[in-house]
């Protein structure tokens, strides 16, 4: 038990070490949504991957965004959604953020069947500038939904 405990703590250091060498490579600074990502990065519970990408403006290469997998074999999708939207919660607790949530809400409907998800996947932006453009658009929760074989 003391070993697995020790070996799920340096997975989530691994996972916060990724995350700042992709920061550090870029220059990137360290907005108040990166510091939470980070803080949700570390409470996530169950297999996921991190994935940073970057983009190219002109001349620039810019880092661009984390983006989170959800990929546990248990497949608690409501479990990862509820983490979500609990991280979501936080980024709006700063002034001036206002999230949308009418398509999600739309999406899911009343009756979602969370075992027909596949994958479930978060990411947030990571420069000031891109939250400074959309404020609701730099984080987003995506589900890809994909029917299993019967």
């Amino acid at each position: 038990m003391i070993v697995a405990e020790i070996q799920k703590n340096s997975l989530k250091e691994q996972r916060i070490q990724f995350i700042r060498n992709h920061q550090q490579a870029f220059d990137v600074e360290p907005i108040y949504t990166l510091r939470l990502f980070e803080d949700f990065v570390m409470e996530v519970e169950g297999d996921c991957n991190i994935e940073a990408s970057c983009k190219i403006e002109l001349d620039k290469l810019i880092a661009s965004r984390f983006m989170l997998f959800f990929k546990d074999q248990s497949q608690e999708w409501q479990k990862y959604l509820t983490q979500s939207l609990a991280f979501f919660r936080q980024v709006e607790s700063r002034v001036g953020v206002q999230l949308d949530y009418s398509l999600l809400q739309k999406f899911l409907g009343h009756n979602f069947d969370f075992s027909k998800l596949t994958v479930l996947s978060m990411w947030v932006g990571t420069t000031q500038k891109e939250l400074e453009k959309t404020k609701i658009d730099n984080i987003r929760l995506y589900y890809y939904k994909s029917f299993k074989m019967e």
